[in-house]
C-alpha cells in the first residue's frame, strides 16, 4: 500500500470505471491495482480496522496495564507510545493517499459536491482526464509543470529509485512489525499479566472445617486493603492466613526458605552465604522445640493459619510470575515455620553480637579495651556526662528512682559498666596506614565508589545478598533499622483523650514485611499491620486499645570464647570435658554442586567463626535467648484481646524476643509504657560488651523478672516517647543494654511536644502527623559548630567558602530541594573515616565524633596526619567537590538523592530489576524523625519507615505501607501506596473498621 498517490494517474485502465482512462500507456499490474477503487476501499477498511485497533489495544494497556507503564521510569511507556505512534503514522499516511485518490475521481467525475464523492467512491463509471498527478490535488497544475515534473522524474537515477523504494518497503514493514508487537504485547502479554492476579470475587471453596455457622469473608477495598470476617476465631485466622497467602504467596515462599537456609535450592549460589548462617542459627530446630511448648489456644490458631495458607496452596490457584520464572513450585506450612519466622524478627532487631564480633577484631589489631570505649562512649544521661542532655524513655520520676541519692545511682551506673571479664585475644593483625584506609583524602572519588560496589550478577538470586545484607553485614552502624513511637495523654490532647503513633523503621524489600489487615469476629475487632507469616496483628488497635512498638535493643547476646582441647573436638566447662554436638548440613544449590557445612554447637550456642571470618586459635559460641522457650506468638494473640491496661502489660509479659518498647493508649485516654523480652542478668565484671570465656565463670545469672523490667503507666509528664534510645536513667538496677543506638530522633521528638506545651497548645493528629514527618536534623545541630570553626584551621577556595557560609545559617532541615542537606549527610558520613583505621568500617557514631572535635583524638594525628578539626575542613572540602564533580552541582535532596529502594527478593540481578523491586526519591536524613539512612557513598538507603501509624481515640486513624497489599509486582496492588508514603507533606489511608467501600468481595465456604 505504498504506492497511494505516488504513481501517477492510470494511463489505461479497462472500461470497468474503476479508474482513470484517455491515455493509451500500459501499465503495470501494480499500477492497475493501486489505482483500482475497490482495492482503495477496501484497504481503507482494513487501515480503519487497524487504526482502532490500535487505539483499543492502548486503551487495554491504559486501562489494564497502566500501573506498570512508568515502574522502570519511562522505558515501558515510550516503547508502548513508538508502538502506538508507528501504527498511526502508517494508517494515517496511507488513509492519506486514499482521500487524494478518491479526491481526484471526483474532481474528474463533472459532479460538485456530495454527489461527486458518492460518483467516487461507489460509481464505477470511468473517468477521464488529460493530465494529472495525484501528489498535487490541491490545485489542478498546467501541463507544462506535469511533463517539467516527468522530466525531472526521468532524470532521477535508478539507484537513487531504489533506495527509496527499500526505505518505503522498511518503513512499512517496521510499521506493520510494531502493529503485531502492539497486538502481541495486548493479547499475549496483558493477559498473562493478568492470569498472576489473585481471584478476589465471588465464592470460594477451600479445604476446611468451618467452626461458625456463617461463612468468613474477605473484603477489600478499592486500594487492596484487607478486612476479614468469621464468627468464630478458629475461622477468623484460617482466613487470614488465606487472604495473605492470596497477596504474598511467593513472599511467603522466600520466608520459610530464608529462615529454615533452604534458599540456594531456589535461586542458585548467591544465596549459599544465608543458607549457611541460618542453618547455623538453627532457627527451625529451635522452633520445633518451641512448637512443644505452646498452649493449646496458640497452637490451634497457628495451626489454623497454616491451614488457610496451604488451602489456598492447594486450590491451584494463579500464581506470582516468580514462581513460573524460577520453575517451581510453593511449598507447604507448617506451624514450626511460623515459629521460626517470628524468631527470624528477633535475629533482624538484635545486633550485639555484631559489635561484640567488631570490638573482638579490634583487639586482634592491638587495640586496648579502653581504647574500643572511647570509639564507642558508653550512653548514659547528664548526670554522668555534660555533653549528653538527650532523654532517656522513662524519667527519674517514671521509675520512682527520685529517693535515690544522685551519688548512689551513679555508682550503680558505674557497677554496670564495669568490666573484667573481656578476654583479650593475641594480636594478629596490624591497624592499616593511612594511605589504605583515608576517606578524606578520596576527594572527587568519593561517589565513583558506587561504581566499584555495584555487587557482581549472576543470576535471579543475586539480590538474596542485598535483601539481606543488614542481617549479614559486619558493620552494624549501616543496619539502618530503628523505629519511633510516642503516646499523648488525655491532659496534653485537643481531643481530651490519648493519641498514639507509631513508625517502625525496617530493611527495605518489595514486597514489605507488613500487610495491613482488620481482622473481626464474635470476640475481637482488630485492626493493623501483621507480619506476613504470622497470624494476628502486630501493630494496631482494637476497640478498647491501641499500641506501638519499636526495638528496645536489648543485648539479648554474649559471645563465649570456648577453652578447647588440643584436639578441637570438645571443650572444658565447669570443670568438665565436654564435647561439641555436631550437625551435618547440606545444601541443596541450583544449577550447581551441594554445599556441605558442618555445625559445631557448645553449651552456649552455634561456633560462629567462620560467618564472622573471625580468625586466630579460639573458638567463640554465641548465645542467645532465641533458644529460650518461646510465647511469642501467644503474646501477639493475647495483646490483640487485652481490653485494658492490666491485660495488656499480661500479655506482654508473654513476649520473649524480640525485646520491645511498647507504647499504650486506650479508649479512656490512659497512655503507658512496657519494656517486654527476656534480657539476661550478666555476673558483675561482665556488661555484655566483649566477649568472655566460656567455661562457666560468666554464664548468665537467668533473666530481668518480669515485674522489674521498666514500665509506666500515665506518666506526670503526659507523654511517653521512644526512638530505640537508652530506656532508663542511670540508677536502675538493671542492665538492658549498653549498645544504645544515637539519640536525635527521640531528642526530636521531645522537643516537639514540649514546644507545644510551652506554647500552651494542645496537640491533635494532625499535629501528629506534622510530627512523623519532621525532617529537622538535631544531629545536625550538635555539629553546627564545626562550620563556624573551620577558617582557623583552613582557607577555603570561594565556592567552597560560599557554601561554608550557607551551612552555618542553615536551620538543619532536609527538605525537599535542600543542597545543604546533599552535602551536610555526605560530610558527616567521610567523618566516619577518623577512625576506620582502627574499626575497619565507617565509624560516624556521633557520641564519639563529638568527643573528638570536641576534646581531639588519637585517630586524627596518629593515622591522618591532622587535628580532627583539620580533618573535619578537609573532609567538608572533598564532599563538596565530590558531589559536583558527580553530579555538575550539588544536588537536591529528595530529588537528585537520597532515592529509598526497595529490592525485590530474586530480581535484582535480572532485567526484571525495575519491574520486581521499586526505588522512590525521598526527604529526611540519618537520624530525622522521618528517618531516612544513608549509605556510603551514595546517600541512598535501604532502609527506612516500614510502617505508620496515627490513633485518635475520638477522630480519625491512619496507617499507611511503603509499597502495597499485593506481593505480585505485576499487581496494581504492588506498590500503589509508594507515592503517598514518600510524599513530604504526608498522605495516609483511613483506618476504617466500619462504612468502608468494599470493592471486591470473596465468600469462603468448604469444599464439599
Amino acid at each position: 500500500m505504498s504506492g497511494y498517490g505516488t504513481h501517477g494517474p492510470p494511463k489505461d485502465v479497462d472500461d470497468d470505471g474503476n479508474g482513470l482512462v484517455d491515455t493509451p500507456k500500459q501499465q503495470s499490474t501494480f499500477q492497475k491495482i493501486i489505482h483500482n477503487r475497490i482495492f482503495n476501499i477496501v484497504s481503507a477498511l482494513l487501515l480503519l480496522v487497524v487504526l482502532c485497533a490500535s487505539i483499543t489495544c492502548c486503551i487495554v494497556v491504559g486501562v489494564l496495564h497502566s500501573h506498570l507503564l512508568f515502574q522502570c521510569g519511562f522505558a515501558e511507556f515510550i516503547f508502548l507510545l513508538l508502538l502506538e505512534g508507528a501504527t498511526l503514522f502508517f494508517c494515517a499516511y496511507h488513509l492519506y493517499n486514499i482521500y487524494k485518490f478518491f479526491k481526484s475521481r471526483a474532481k474528474l467525475s463533472g459532479k460538485s459536491g456530495l454527489n461527486a464523492w458518492i460518483f467516487a467512491c461507489c460509481s464505477s463509471e470511468p473517468v477521464s482526464r488529460q493530465r494529472f498527478d495525484t501528489d498535487e490535488m490541491e490545485d489542478e497544475e498546467s501541463e507544462e509543470e506535469d511533463d517539467d515534473e516527468e522530466e525531472e522524474d526521468a532524470e532521477e537515477s535508478k539507484f537513487s529509485k531504489i533506495i527509496v523504494i527499500i526505505l518505503k518497503v522498511l518503513a512499512n514493514a517496521l510499521a506493520v512489525i510494531c502493529f503485531i508487537v502492539l497486538v502481541l504485547f495486548t493479547c499475549i502479554v496483558v493477559p498473562l499479566q493478568q492470569s498472576t492476579y489473585s481471584n478476589y470475587q465471588g465464592t470460594q471453596a477451600y479445604k476446611f472445617t468451618p467452626v461458625g455457622t456463617n461463612r468468613p469473608t474477605i473484603k477489600r477495598e478499592s486500594n487492596g486493603m484487607v478486612h476479614i470476617q468469621a464468627d468464630e476465631d478458629l475461622d477468623l485466622y484460617f482466613t487470614q492466613g488465606l487472604s495473605v497467602a492470596q497477596d504474598r504467596l511467593f513472599q511467603l515462599e522466600v520466608h520459610k526458605r530464608t529462615v529454615a537456609g533452604t534458599l540456594a535450592e531456589i535461586v542458585g549460589k548467591d544465596a549459599i552465604n544465608s543458607d549457611k548462617w541460618f542453618r547455623l542459627l538453627g532457627l527451625k530446630n529451635s522452633a520445633q522445640k518451641t512448637q512443644q511448648t505452646l498452649d493449646q489456644q496458640t497452637l490451634a490458631i497457628v495451626t489454623s493459619y497454616v491451614n488457610g495458607i496451604n488451602s489456598y496452596i492447594n486450590s491451584n490457584p494463579p500464581m506470582a510470575p516468580e514462581f513460573a520464572l524460577l520453575k517451581i513450585k510453593p511449598t507447604q506450612w507448617e506451624v514450626v515455620d511460623v515459629l521460626a519466622y517470628m524468631k527470624f524478627i528477633g535475629v533482624m532487631l538484635s545486633q550485639n553480637a555484631d559489635f561484640e564480633v567488631l570490638r573482638y577484631k579490634m583487639m586482634q589489631k592491638g587495640i586496648s579495651k579502653e581504647r574500643i570505649d572511647e570509639l564507642y562512649p558508653f550512653i548514659t544521661d547528664s548526670s554522668m556526662d555534660k555533653l549528653n542532655t538527650h532523654p532517656t524513655i522513662l524519667s527519674v520520676d517514671d521509675l520512682n528512682l527520685g529517693g535515690i541519692p544522685l551519688e548512689q545511682r551513679i555508682q550503680t551506673e558505674k557497677d554496670l559498666q564495669f568490666d573484667n571479664a573481656a578476654f583479650i585475644p593475641k594480636k594478629i593483625y596490624n591497624v592499616t596506614s593511612n594511605d589504605e584506609q583515608s576517606v578524606s583524602s578520596k576527594t572527587a572519588r568519593v561517589l565513583n565508589e558506587m561504581i566499584q560496589n555495584i555487587e557482581p550478577t549472576t543470576g535471579f538470586g543475586v539480590s538474596i545478598k542485598s535483601s539481606l545484607n543488614s542481617l549479614l553485614s559486619l558493620n552494624p552502624l549501616e543496619r539502618g533499622k530503628a523505629s519511633n513511637s510516642w503516646v499523648i495523654g488525655k491532659d496534653l490532647s485537643a481531643t481530651n483523650n490519648s493519641l498514639l503513633c507509631n513508625d517502625p523503621h525496617t530493611g527495605f524489600s518489595a514486597p514489605g514485611i507488613w500487610y495491613l489487615t482488620h481482622l473481626q469476629s464474635k470476640t475481637q475487632n482488630v485492626i493493623g499491620s501483621s507480619l506476613v507469616g504470622v497470624p494476628g496483628i502486630v501493630i494496631g488497635k482494637n476497640d478498647f486499645i491501641s499500641w506501638g512498638i519499636t526495638s528496645s535493643e536489648a543485648d539479648v547476646q554474649d559471645l563465649f570464647v570456648m577453652d578447647e582441647t588440643n584436639d578441637g573436638k570438645s571443650y572444658n566447662y565447669n570443670g568438665l570435658v565436654m564435647n561439641y554436638d555436631v550437625r551435618n548440613e547440606t545444601i541443596k544449590v541450583k544449577d550447581d554442586l551441594d554445599t556441605f557445612v558442618v555445625v559445631k554447637e557448645s553449651v552456649y550456642g552455634p561456633v560462629i567463626n567462620e560467618h564472622f571470618g573471625i580468625e586466630g586459635d579460639r573458638s567463640l559460641s554465641l548465645k542467645w535467648v532465641l533458644n529460650e522457650k518461646d510465647t511469642t506468638v501467644s503474646s501477639i494473640l493475647k495483646i490483640n484481646n487485652a481490653k485494658n491496661w492490666n491485660e495488656f502489660v499480661d500479655a506482654v509479659s508473654y513476649h520473649t524476643s524480640p525485646s520491645l518498647n511498647h507504647v499504650y493508649s486506650d479508649k479512656n485516654g490512659n497512655v503507658g509504657y512496657q519494656l517486654s523480652g527476656l534480657i539476661p542478668v550478666r555476673k558483675y565484671g561482665h556488661n555484655g560488651r566483649f566477649p568472655v570465656m566460656g567455661n562457666g565463670t560468666w554464664d548468665w545469672n537467668g533473666y530481668i523478672p518480669v515485674d522489674k523490667l521498666p514500665s509506666v503507666y500515665n506518666p506526670t509528664k503526659g507523654y511517653v516517647a521512644t526512638a530505640n534510645n537508652r530506656v532508663t536513667p542511670v540508677g536502675y538496677q538493671y542492665s538492658i543494654s549498653q549498645d544504645w543506638s544515637e539519640v536525635y530522633r527521640s531528642d526530636r521528638i521531645v522537643q516537639l511536644i514540649q514546644d507545644k506545651v510551652k506554647e500552651g497548645k494542645k496537640l491533635d493528629a494532625e499535629y501528629m502527623k506534622t510530627m512523623q514527618l519532621d525532617v529537622k536534623s538535631n544531629l545536625f545541630e550538635d555539629f553546627k559548630f564545626i562550620f563556624e570553626e573551620f577558617p582557623s584551621v583552613k582557607n577555603f577556595s570561594s565556592p567552597v567558602e560560599k557554601w561554608r557560609v550557607i551551612m552555618t545559617k542553615w536551620d538543619g532541615k532536609e527538605i525537599l530541594y535542600s543542597q545543604e542537606a546533599s552535602i551536610f549527610e555526605l560530610w558527616y558520613r567521610t567523618m566516619g573515616g577518623i577512625a576506620k583505621n582502627e574499626t575497619g568500617v565507617l565509624w560516624s557514631l556521633p557520641t564519639y565524633l563529638l568527643n573528638a572535635l570536641h576534646y581531639e583524638d588519637y585517630a586524627c594525628i596518629t593515622y591522618h596526619n591532622k587535628t580532627c578539626l583539620e580533618f573535619a575542613a578537609e573532609s567538608f572540602d572533598n564532599a563538596i567537590e565530590a558531589l559536583e564533580s558527580t553530579y555538575g552541582s550539588v544536588p537536591l535532596w529528595g530529588s537528585d538523592i537520597h532515592e529509598a529502594e526497595f529490592p525485590s527478593a530474586v530480581f535484582q540481578g535480572s532485567i526484571l530489576k525495575c519491574l520486581a523491586g521499586a526505588s522512590h526519591m525521598i526527604v529526611g536524613g540519618s537520624s530525622t524523625v522521618n528517618v531516612g539512612p544513608t549509605n556510603y557513598p551514595t546517600l541512598n538507603t535501604n532502609g527506612g519507615v516500614s510502617y505508620r501509624q496515627i490513633i485518635d481515640w475520638t477522630g480519625k486513624n491512619y496507617f499507611i505501607i511503603p509499597l502495597g497489599q499485593s506481593g505480585n509486582f505485576l499487581s496494581p496492588f504492588f506498590s500503589n501506596f509508594l507515592d503517598s508514603w514518600a510524599d513530604p507533606s504526608g498522605k495516609y489511608l483511613d483506618m476504617l473498621t466500619t462504612d468502608y467501600d468494599a470493592r471486591y468481595v470473596i465468600t469462603v465456604t468448604p469444599q464439599a
